[in-house]
Order: C-alpha cells, then sequence, then structure tokens
C-alpha cells in the first residue's frame, strides 16, 4: 500500500566469515542451479537499528509506530555463464529481521514478503536517552529437546564506548581519528 516512512536508522558493519555468508546465501537464496545466483559483496554484514513511523497515504487516521531491527547481507546477484559467476545487479538480502509489534510484523510479511519475527524487547538511543543502548531481546529456543521451553534472551547489545577508551583499544588509529 502507499505509505511514507519517517525513518530513523543506524548501521554497524560487522566483519562476517565469506564461506559462512555464501552458505547463507545457498541454503536461502541459490535455489535454482539454472537461475540466479548469489554471492556475498564482501566479507561483512550490516547491523542495523530503525525506528520507523508508517504514515498511510491514503486515509491517514494515524501512523504505526515500530522498531525495525536486523541483518542486511550485501550481495551481488548474476548468473554463471560458461562455468564463469557474472554479476548484473548489487541486492542486500535480509536473513533476519525483527520487529517491535504485531502490526509490523502482520504487514511486513503479508503485504511485502519479508520473513520477521517479533523482538521482546528493543530499544535504541534518542533525544532523551542518548546513553541508552541499541538492544534486542527475542524469543530462542536455548535447547532443543520436548520438555524445553522457549526463552525471551538478548540477543544483540551496542554500546558506545568512552572517547578515552576507544583511543586507547585502537592505538594509532584511534588517535587519528580523534584527531
Amino acid at each position: 500500500p502507499p505509505i511514507l516512512l519517517d525513518v530513523d536508522v543506524t548501521m554497524f558493519a560487522l566483519r562476517a566469515g565469506g564461506e559462512r555468508l555464501q552458505s547463507l546465501l545457498d541454503t536461502l537464496l541459490n535455489l535454482d542451479p539454472g537461475g540466479a545466483i548469489y554471492r556475498p559483496l564482501s566479507p561483512l554484514a550490516i547491523l542495523y537499528f530503525a525506528r520507523v513511523d508508517n504514515h498511510a497515504v491514503t486515509d491517514p487516521l494515524g501512523y504505526v509506530p515500530e522498531y525495525d531491527f536486523g541483518i542486511w547481507v550485501p550481495a551481488l546477484g548474476g548468473t554463471m555463464r560458461g562455468g564463469r559467476f557474472e554479476p548484473d545487479r548489487l541486492v542486500t538480502f535480509s536473513p533476519y529481521l525483527w520487529v517491535s509489534n504485531d502490526v509490523a510484523l502482520t504487514n511486513g510479511r503479508s503485504i511485502f514478503g519479508f520473513f520477521k519475527d517479533l523482538g521482546t524487547s528493543m530499544s535504541m538511543p534518542d533525544d532523551e536517552f542518548p546513553d541508552r543502548p541499541f538492544a534486542l531481546d527475542a524469543w530462542v529456543m536455548p535447547e532443543l529437546g520436548p520438555d524445553k521451553p522457549l526463552a525471551s534472551r538478548r540477543l544483540f547489545e551496542v554500546q558506545s564506548t568512552p572517547d578515552k577508551q576507544l583511543r586507547e583499544s585502537l592505538g594509532g588509529f584511534g588517535r587519528l581519528v580523534a584527531t
């Protein structure tokens, strides 16, 4: 549906194993040997935290605020020709996506086709609480078995590092950045 989005997003680039990223793409996207093929753009993934307000364009009776946290994998899409991969587009794959409310969950799955899960607790810094961490708790199966319950657990937490500690941990690079 036509919607307007007001989005505040923060992204973190994370080192990721190239073989693991390729395995993820092979398992979830590279399903037709004669069809589209996806390769990781680089050995990194993007961890993002977004505050999103969805405003309906037609019949605007209100809006749906949500947190939308997830992982993006930058990749190249293409085809195999003569045993060689020939990329023809840059894509971003979202294998993991958590939202903060049922409306965002249902609409994202039903209308846009995203595989979304519900976060049990989500936070990010704002004007009122600038030191609040970026954090996500979600339902997980900590142990498998017929008598093992589902549990809410912390999946991610990203918090600022004081400047002095950061400079010391990064050495010369930290001094260069601080300058």
